[in-house]
């Protein structure tokens, strides 16, 4: 049977130089599975954009988080005002991908660990009110450590059917 999931790589760059690279997938929540059926089959809401979050603290992803209750500490330690809008576009029958516009995060300094990332349906840092989805979440298998000042963090987000 062919689930969707979503597929990150992620790039860590100082001082313009990429320092590391790594590659995630996730878990789709059942906030997510259950926004895909109604926006898709019975005519509900359909949300005009996604953005991704960083969280900065160690969270076992479960199906039952969601976007009022997402399990982890998203980190609001980046220079923009908003999350980074996920600009996808369809790259094949059964994949589209934000590789021509990934997400990037400059990161303030004050969160050195990043344990993983999340899609979601609200634009606000830290927002977890407002009716949003928590479409999945991306745990990194090792955190991404060691992060300072004015580093960015790039993320590419490929959501297919597998």
């Amino acid at each position: 049977m062919k689930a969707p999931r979503t597929r990150w790589r992620w790039e860590h760059h100082r001082q313009g130089k990429k320092i590391n690279e790594w590659e995630n997938k996730n878990l789709v929540t059942a906030e997510g599975l259950q926004y895909l059926q109604n926006a898709t089959f019975f005519g509900g809401d359909q949300a005009t954009a996604f953005y991704v979050a960083i969280y900065s603290d160690s969270h076992e992803p479960s199906a039952d988080d969601s976007y009022s209750a997402p399990g982890y500490t998203e980190s609001a330690d980046y220079s923009d005002g908003t999350r980074p809008t996920w600009a996808g576009i369809r790259i094949s029958s059964t994949q589209l991908s934000n590789t021509s516009n990934k997400a990037a995060f400059t990161m303030s300094g004050n969160d050195s660990v990043i344990y993983g990332a999340a899609l979601v349906s609200g634009k606000g840092k830290g927002d977890a009110t407002g009716g949003g989805v928590l479409y999945c979440i991306a745990p990194f298998a090792s955190p991404e450590t060691g992060i300072q000042s004015s580093d960015v963090l790039y993320a590419e987000i490929m959501i297919e059917v597998e």
